[in-house]
């Protein structure tokens, strides 16, 4: 498992990641589990991808452990108790975040990223 680039976990009813993934990946899809909180236990230099849609996101703190990141897709998040908050991404190099289909996504700090694609388009309805 030591040199894997690609690993998809998506559709596997995950709950909680507590999991040193390989420094080697560089993309990872755990899309449409069960995940609120994101918290990787190692650096993922190489990761370039990550794909968390579909999931009861409440909870990403991972700036400084994936460095790296181009392409971030948080769609779908409908279930968030509290509202996801990016504290500080400045300086990174994300190059396309996609938000669809998730409210109130709030960016505190975007600073020297340069998005090529930001699909954020959402439509919020009232309960």
């Amino acid at each position: 498992m030591k040199n894997i680039i690609e690993l998809d976990l998506s559709y596997n009813n995950i709950e909680n990641l507590d999991i040193y993934f390989p420094e080697s990946l560089k993309k990872l899809n755990m899309s449409n589990n069960n995940i609120k909180n994101i918290c990787f236990k190692n650096k993922l230099p190489n990761l370039e991808l990550l794909d968390i849609s579909s999931n009861p996101i409440e909870n990403l703190n991972f700036y400084e452990i994936i460095p790296n990141i181009k392409t971030l897709k948080l769609n779908d998040n409908y279930n968030m108790e509290n509202y996801l908050h990016f504290k500080d991404i400045s300086y990174t190099e994300i190059k396309q975040i996609l938000f669809q289909n998730t409210p109130d996504v709030i960016l505190k700090k975007f600073n020297g990223n340069i998005i090529i694609k930001n699909e954020s388009r959402h439509e919020k309805t009232t309960k």
